[in-house]
């Protein structure tokens, strides 16, 4: 029964999806098919904008809204009657990845920069929670008390949560990876497998396990914001622990969650025709169908316009050389 709930959440999550993508796509004259990603890349259909998605993200983390889709070029070497730039459209995930390219350039040799911002459906909050039965109950306890939290490995957003906590803050986490997504560390947590995750993002518990953010079989430690999100004024912001030197740090690693679900075309793509991506995308932010979709499968809409997007990514890349340099210390 758990699967095939977390099934039901993954498919609703990626109707969402394809709801803005098809209306993106129909604007532009294109048909929408569904695909594995696999399968997109050797596509070769005349006309068809290619939705893929990773169905081990679908499966496994369900309650991550992981879901990549891909509208990718045709491979027919110029005889598809379509604008070369017309069938790609991807959703990043530019929170895992944006920070990375700054820190360790060789590890993504990507300028986010370059892409064709569209549109963010909504921000994240990322949380730190142990079970209700652990001994670390609070933030300050991170620092007296030994922590085993999960995650999948080093370099992901469970991995960078525990680095700042442990180097900036002086918390005492044992880190554990290897876990295939977030249903498997939800699952850990509930078996006693570990005490608890970090960087545990506000919209998978509430579609995953909504109960437990007000029934207490989690304690809430921190959310890896600046401000506390509306949506838990009880939970402190991490800026709350933090001086000047540390907020900055906070700030650069967490920017990008600002625009944690974008969608995203090509570089070089003609003002006119992102114009005519971008409004579509505005569209379906306000269409009520969309907004009931989301509002059902746990997803919320909070968008971001694309030129807002392209304004955040800028001030990222213009983090001064020695936060960067601080940061990647601290991230080890």
């Amino acid at each position: 029964m758990l699967g095939e709930r977390h099934l039901a959440v993954a498919e609703a999550r990626l109707r969402v999806a394809e709801r803005v993508v098809e209306r993106v796509a129909r604007g532009r004259g294109f048909a929408l098919a569904r695909c594995p990603r696999g399968d997109a890349v050797s596509a070769r259909s005349r006309g068809e904008v290619r939705l893929g998605f990773g169905a081990g993200e679908a499966l496994g983390a369900a309650h991550h809204l992981h879901l990549t889709t891909e509208f990718l070029p045709q491979e027919d070497e110029g005889d598809v009657g379509v604008p070369a730039d017309g069938p790609r459209l991807a959703a990043a995930v530019v929170g895992e990845e944006a920070e990375p390219a700054l820190v360790d350039p060789a590890q993504l040799k990507l300028d986010f920069r370059a892409l064709s911002w569209v549109g963010s459906v909504a921000s994240e909050t990322l949380l730190c929670v142990t079970r209700k039965d652990a001994s670390v109950k609070t933030f300050a306890d991170l620092r007296v008390k030994e922590l085993v939290a999960g995650g999948l490995g080093k370099g992901d957003s469970s991995y960078i949560a525990v680095s700042l906590l442990n180097n900036l803050y002086g918390a005492k986490i044992r880190f554990v990876g290897g876990y295939p997504g977030g249903n498997d560390m939800t699952l850990a947590l509930e078996r006693g497998e570990i005490d608890g995750r970090c960087a545990w993002s506000l919209s998978s518990v509430k579609s995953s396990r909504p109960t437990w953010l007000t029934d207490g079989t989690i304690n809430q430690l921190v959310q890896f914001t600046l401000a506390r999100s509306p949506d838990l004024p009880n939970v402190p912001a991490i800026a709350e622990f933090s001086d000047e030197k540390r907020k900055a740090i906070v700030r650069f690693i967490y920017a990008p969650e600002q625009i944690a679900r974008p969608f995203a075309a090509p570089p070089g793509v003609p003002e006119a025709r992102l114009k005519t991506l971008r409004d579509a995308f505005a569209a379906t932010m306000k269409d009520p169908e969309f907004l009931a979709e989301a509002a059902r499968s746990g997803l919320d809409v909070a968008p971001t316009p694309g030129g807002e997007m392209a304004e955040i990514l800028s001030q990222i890349y213009a983090t001064p050389p020695e936060l960067v340099a601080q940061a990647k210390e601290v991230l080890k």
